[in-house]
């Protein structure tokens, strides 16, 4: 899984599995590696806040910001979301909820959950044919 992701992802089952204390812990020990990592950047922490309190609208946020940081190269972070994805979510769940294997080509892939999508594909006019 890519780095980012990984840590995305064992934050999410760390708040959206039955969580036992040892997951809470790690979860914690995850949040404050990530803050420190984050520095004095608020609109990072404030990225972190808004995935807790809605993990599916904030996740990409938070994506970001662990990009932006360098958290994703840190190996004491992606060891502890390593853990934590392996404590909190052991069946692998979470981790593999939008994992996709694609093979050939594609056109039109919508991924996630509650989508709306319109796509139109080829000519958008209907053809008609010659008049004789």
């Amino acid at each position: 899984m890519e780095p980012i992701t990984l840590i995305v992802a064992a934050l999410g089952a760390g708040l959206t599995v039955a969580v036992t204390q040892a997951s809470k812990d790690l979860y914690e020990n995850l949040k404050s590696l990530l803050g420190t990592r984050f520095g004095k950047k608020p609109e990072h922490a404030a990225a972190l806040a808004s995935f807790e309190k809605d993990p599916e609208h904030g996740a990409a946020k938070l994506a970001a910001a662990v990009g932006e940081s360098g958290a994703q190269h840190d190996p004491e972070v992606l060891a502890a979301a390593n853990t934590l994805l392996a404590e909190a979510d052991p069946g692998g769940d979470v981790a593999r909820k939008y994992s996709l294997l694609i093979q050939g080509s594609v056109q039109g892939l919508v991924q996630g959950d509650h989508n709306t999508v319109t796509m139109t594909f080829g000519d958008t006019e209907p053809k008609t044919e010659p008049k004789t």
